[in-house]
């Protein structure tokens, strides 16, 4: 039960997350209020939430957009081969490495948003394994997993019905705010 509720207010969450302002703030502070009112730590809900801060930062713009595979390569080169997504967070540096986007745009970019990811995630399930409230196996499993998640529901979403005027980013926003409600009542709870 814990695990279907917390989906339900992480995908909330997430969405008013992806509005730029307050309501970045407002979604950071409400995911360190639950992770204190889930484990009763309040220094370690006040670490996880500068760890998902730090983590969700910057540098997603071209991973998200560009995960749906819908652009020709020539497209892509013209509206964001020049773009700094990533630069400044060492992700760029590795998904160029691993797959050029001049070569192959599309996997340049599925692998920078599954590396900005772990980029989200690793700090988060570190600060829960160092005060005890996950095991580091769990957390790394879970960082790894979200960060999986994260090309693939942007990708899904896209291919997806409009929903209720909804445009894609906007659902894969709830979508995977659900799903990383899911595994991180899994995660804690075990359930």
């Amino acid at each position: 039960m814990e695990t279907v509720a917390l989906s339900v207010l992480f995908a909330v969450l997430n969405r008013l997350r992806g509005w730029v302002g307050i309501l970045v703030w407002l979604a950071a502070g409400a995911f360190g209020l639950i992770v204190w009112a889930l484990t009763g730590e309040w220094i370690a809900a006040a670490a996880a939430t500068g760890a998902f801060v730090i983590g969700e930062s910057w540098g997603w713009t071209k991973w998200i957009r560009c995960t749906p595979g819908h652009f020709t390569q020539k497209q892509y080169d013209v509206l964001f081969l020049d773009d700094d997504t990533g630069k400044i967070n060492g992700t760029y540096w590795l998904a160029e490495l691993i797959a050029p986007e001049r070569k192959d745009y599309w996997a340049h970019c599925f692998l920078g948003a599954y590396l900005r990811g772990l980029w989200w995630w690793l700090p988060v399930f570190g600060v829960l394994a160092w005060f005890g409230l996950v095991n580091f196996v769990d957390g790394a499993v879970s960082a790894a997993a979200l960060s999986f998640a994260f090309p693939v529901v942007y990708w899904l979403a896209y291919r997806l019905p409009e929903i209720f005027g909804l445009r894609y980013l906007m659902r894969a926003e709830i979508i995977y705010g659900a799903i990383y409600g899911a595994v991180l009542g899994l995660t804690l709870f075990g359930v």
